[in-house]
């Protein structure tokens, strides 16, 4: 599995953070997984987001930031021994955020970033599955609303390029699926606790705003 997150900044982070000043972020991440079971079936999904993210510092240390983007989880199962069965989902959301990001200094260069991140999200899915009774397909709405708390670390390079990493979610989710043409609505709560490498994020951030001494 893969994620890769590309966020660009503008703010100043760079221990010259104060109140007033404002962050800017765009995200992508793309993650891939396949697994394979003798004699039994294939499984392949991909899951890729993009959004936007508004942070303002509080104080030095502290940021209140919004955002909104998109996501989309695709996932196929197919039968090995048959190839006739198969199984694809797909679920798009549209995301709303709201994070809050306390940092600490551990030295000039490295702060520690603790994350508060509540997700939104609204959309649709598709199930299509194919037999040998024929083809079913099956749409419904999808309300997705996560609290999940991150923690990483930011290195700055210099004064405006920084890398950042953190790795794990944990928090609780609220899933709920409103079927349409007679299919049967479902709801789901869950505590999240992830450590696969799916949940490692990398990052590598540009600051722009005030002009620093040093430029």
């Amino acid at each position: 599995m893969l994620l890769l997150l590309i966020t660009v900044c503008s703010g100043i982070i760079y221990g010259q953070t104060k109140k007033g000043d404002v962050m800017l972020s765009s995200n992508f991440g793309i993650s891939n997984s396949s697994i394979s079971e003798a004699n039994s079936q294939n499984e392949k999904s991909n899951y890729s987001f993009i959004d936007q993210r508004f942070g303002f510092f509080t104080n030095e240390n502290f940021i209140i930031g919004i955002g909104f983007g998109r996501s989309r989880y695709e996932e196929r199962t197919t039968n090995v021994s048959d190839q006739i069965n198969s199984q694809n989902f797909e679920e798009r959301l549209q995301n709303y955020y709201f994070t809050l990001n306390l940092l600490s200094s551990i030295t000039d260069k490295l702060k520690m970033n603790y994350q508060m991140d509540v997700r939104i999200g609204r959309g649709e899915l598709e199930l299509n599955q194919n037999s040998i009774f024929g083809q079913r397909t099956d749409k419904g709405n999808v309300i997705n609303n996560e609290l999940l708390f991150r923690f990483g670390l930011m290195f700055f390079l210099s004064k405006r390029w920084l890398l950042t990493i953190d790795y794990g979610a944990f928090g609780f989710g609220i899933n709920k699926i409103e079927g349409r043409n007679g299919s049967p609505d479902l709801n789901n709560e869950e505590f999240i606790a992830s450590l696969n490498p799916n949940s490692l994020r990398l990052g590598l951030s540009f600051l722009l705003g005030k002009k620093l001494k040093s430029d």
